[in-house]
């Protein structure tokens, strides 16, 4: 089975939106897989690298005791080793490790009610004013305008394709996705370029873009992989920021409850343009820019952090609780209070997206001073 149909399978159980076929599928794949002898240990420490664990670890669950082997016996993540979890967490496979020990909060620090994550939701709004829900899509089409195509694909995707009827169209016929809290969505877009939103995120783009630019507004954060094309530069508008580049892979982070708009460089180059100071930056595979209305900082980042939510996990270094409940806060749904909190405490960690929200504040709290009380959508946050 190839990785991307997996990827598909597992998110969709993940989800709970999985078709008796596709389970069935998901269940011939997994009772196909050769075990070996080999200890989960032994293989993560002999392992040759990330790409090669999360490679070997679709091919070959080898470390998964046979008693819990079936995928409708798999549970989520809770505390692994720094790279167990990382290379785990990265595909939300959620197969937990029951002999990591976990301290359990009382009843009245965190509420019995389970608080269900995020999945992939998101609203797509047509050039006509028409709103489709593309969570309740199945996949084949979902739409056509003006010559335009719009497809669901089995990976969940929304893809454009442009036929020879809409060569007349004008780059002002605009469609707009849009995600919400606790929801995120990926998306084709007519030349080829693939965007993925994080939650709370909308992205407005053309039903055809213009022969001299591709240009696109973001509001949020997205990941771009960039369709290659020199006389056509691609532009991400974002608050009091331009971002142009020709082919390249890139994240922008620019919420409007955020200080500063982020944009993250993986490959390729892009230059960032700051409208309100009228100056310019070139970034470098591995740097980041933070752009304010009166500055522009350019360094060095974890960008395998920056980028692990598109992968299905969080993952933080020394992120402050803020910061960190922010992002939990628009994943999970849920509004934050703090009462007294010191802000200087850093946290690190790593956790899957699908984790229960009441087991990812236990392990937080078990990482630092902190205090977390769950009331219904609402979390306390204390010293």
């Amino acid at each position: 089975m190839e990785h991307q149909r997996l990827e598909y399978l597992i998110e969709q159980f993940s989800n709970g939106r999985i078709t008796p076929e596709e389970l069935q599928e998901l269940n011939q794949w997994y009772d196909s897989v050769d075990y070996g002898y080999k200890s989960f240990d032994k293989w993560i420490n002999d392992a040759g690298g990330e790409n090669e664990l999360v490679d070997e670890l679709f091919s070959r669950f080898e470390r998964i005791p046979k008693s819990r082997k079936r995928i409708t016996y798999l549970r989520p993540v809770y505390r692994l080793t720094a790279m167990a979890a990382s290379i785990l967490l990265i595909i939300a496979v959620g197969v937990i490790l029951n002999n990591k020990k976990k301290i359990k909060l009382s009843a009245n620090n965190i509420s019995e009610k389970p608080v269900v994550p995020g999945s992939q939701k998101a609203i797509l709004k047509l050039a006509n004013g028409e709103k489709i829900i593309l969570d309740d899509q199945h996949p084949g089409k979902v739409a056509s305008q003006y010559g335009t195509s719009i497809v669901k694909n089995n990976k969940g995707q929304i893809v454009y394709s442009n036929s020879a009827d809409s060569a007349n169209l004008t780059d002002r016929l605009y469609n707009t996705i849009e995600t919400p809290r606790g929801g995120k969505f990926s998306v084709v877009l007519p030349d080829g370029t693939v965007a993925w939103l994080n939650a709370a995120s909308t992205l407005k783009y053309p039903l055809r873009f213009s022969k001299n630019e591709r240009r696109v507004e973001l509001t949020g954060e997205a990941y771009f992989e960039v369709a290659h094309n020199k006389d056509q530069p691609f532009k991400v508008i974002s608050k009091n920021q331009e971002v142009r580049v020709l082919g390249t892979h890139f994240d922008v982070k620019a919420y409007e409850d955020d200080d500063a708009v982020s944009t993250t460089l993986l490959q390729g180059s892009v230059l960032i343009h700051n409208n309100a100071l009228n100056k310019s930056k070139l970034l470098v595979p591995g740097q980041q820019a933070n752009l304010t209305l009166n500055d522009m900082q350019i360094g060095e980042v974890n960008v395998q952090q920056v980028v692990s939510w598109k992968k299905g996990y969080f993952l933080f270094d020394h992120n402050n609780i803020k910061d960190i409940m922010k992002l939990i806060s628009r994943w999970y749904d849920v509004d934050i209070r703090y009462v007294d909190i010191d802000q200087r405490e850093t946290f690190g960690g790593t956790f899957s997206e699908y984790s229960d929200l009441k087991e990812m504040l236990q392990n937080l709290q078990q990482l630092g001073h902190v205090h977390f009380k769950l009331d219904g959508r609402k979390i306390i946050v204390s010293k």
